[in-house]
């Protein structure tokens, strides 16, 4: 069948020529299913009209904004929570927490360890490493 537009058009004209046929038979004529038929001349009877109603399909974006909410809110106020603890947290699916961090614009990120030093272990670290720059220089000097 052509475009939906113009497969109704067909199904509008053969109805208005022959009223008196099921829509079994313009089903036949027309190769569509008869539900088909009936819902596209029930529209048509009410609003004269044969294109689809604007806003019909599927809808975009998160169909429950309040769970979106909650994983947005949740992740802003800790940053390092890993995704599968999310999920625990909010009892949403995985797949729906990785599209709503996606569409905020938010990324989950670890925890860098900082290393525990203090003045003494900082001076340390600098001896040990320049006795190895030293070592280096000495064996890359020899060979």
């Amino acid at each position: 069948m052509a475009s939906e537009v113009e497969a109704r058009e067909k199904i509008i004209k053969f109805f208005q020529k022959k009223p008196q046929w099921s829509f079994k038979k313009i089903a036949k004529e027309v190769e569509a299913n008869p539900k088909t038929i009936s819902r596209v001349i029930k529209r048509f009877k009410e609003d004269v009209r044969v294109d689809r109603k604007k806003g019909s399909g599927k809808k975009t974006g998160p169909h429950d904004r309040d769970k979106a909410k909650n994983v947005v809110t949740i992740l802003k106020k800790d940053p390092s929570i890993s995704g599968r603890k999310l999920v625990r947290k909010t009892g949403c699916s995985e797949s729906f927490v990785h599209r709503t961090k996606k569409e905020a614009g938010l990324k989950t990120y670890k925890v860098q360890k900082v290393p525990d030093r203090n003045a003494v272990k900082n001076e340390t670290a600098k001896q040990r490493a320049k006795k190895l720059k030293k070592l280096f220089s000495k064996n890359s000097d020899a060979a």
